[in-house]
């Protein structure tokens, strides 16, 4: 008989090849100013593996191992009356294109991103509390976090959420 139920297997590849470079640098030019960059460099390669369509050959590039990564942040801390502080931050990150899983399906291929966030606080003289305005993804990029393919066409892609804002209160109460 014809079975209607779709299977998805999960298994490891037998091996693979990861070279990399990472460099993280941390200045404060002045007190309360702190910028930070990172940068990260990849080479991935897998070995031969067998999937339910059949062999793939060695050499494709491991999943969610862009090739190029880099980061950076700005974030401004000073004192304000009564003795609060208020700190502003703006951070910005880049991701180079990534195959999401490991056939490397161009359908199921990420592509490259910048991130851009930034948050303004309002912290109390005791560091009791603080209130937060924020934002995320202030470009409004389409991130794919996730994505798969069933192997006869169907799969589907899972995105990151938009540009969001929002505002905290948080307090610890010390």
């Amino acid at each position: 008989t014809d079975s209607a139920i779709v299977t998805l297997v999960l298994s490891n590849v037998d091996e693979a090849e990861i070279t990399g470079f990472e460099a993280d640098a941390w200045w404060r030019p002045l007190a309360g100013l702190d910028l930070r960059m990172a940068v990260g460099i990849l080479d991935t390669e897998l070995g031969a593996f067998v999937t339910s369509e059949g062999p793939v050959a060695k050499g494709n590039e491991l999943p969610d191992a862009p090739e190029l990564t880099f980061s950076t942040l700005a974030r401004y801390e000073f004192p304000i009356a009564g003795d609060m502080r208020l700190s502003a931050q703006v951070d910005a990150s880049y991701t180079d294109q990534m195959y999401k899983e490991a056939v490397n399906r161009a359908l199921l291929r990420a592509r490259d991103y910048w991130l851009t966030n930034a948050r303004l606080a309002l912290h109390s003289a005791d560091e009791s509390w603080e209130v937060a305005l924020w934002g995320k993804n202030l470009g409004d990029e389409q991130v794919i976090t996730h994505a798969f393919d069933n192997g006869i066409g169907n799969g589907a892609r899972i995105y990151q959420a938009p540009r969001t804002w929002g505002l905290t209160f948080t307090y610890w109460g010390r």
